[in-house]
């Protein structure tokens, strides 16, 4: 986000080691945790849990992410 010139809060992190989860909860920015190395409920929940990236369309993340990006302007 820093070398974007962003807030962390118009960011998506994707990550699945708890630790790397953990930081991308605490930037502030919006969390897919990939249970790829971990099962799902051995992850806290952040703001969306999937098994891998093939299992995440593009649609549905910009679906989620507009209505995310609605509350920057509030």
């Amino acid at each position: 986000a820093h070398r974007l010139n962003l807030s962390p809060k118009r960011c998506i992190v994707f990550e699945d080691s708890p630790a790397g989860l953990k930081a991308g909860a605490a930037s502030g920015a919006y969390v897919v945790a990939l249970a790829t190395t971990h099962a799902s409920d051995q992850l806290d929940p952040y703001d969306m849990v999937i098994p891998s990236l093939g299992q995440l369309s593009l649609d549905y993340l910009l679906e989620r992410w507009e209505a995310i990006a609605a509350t920057f302007e509030q």
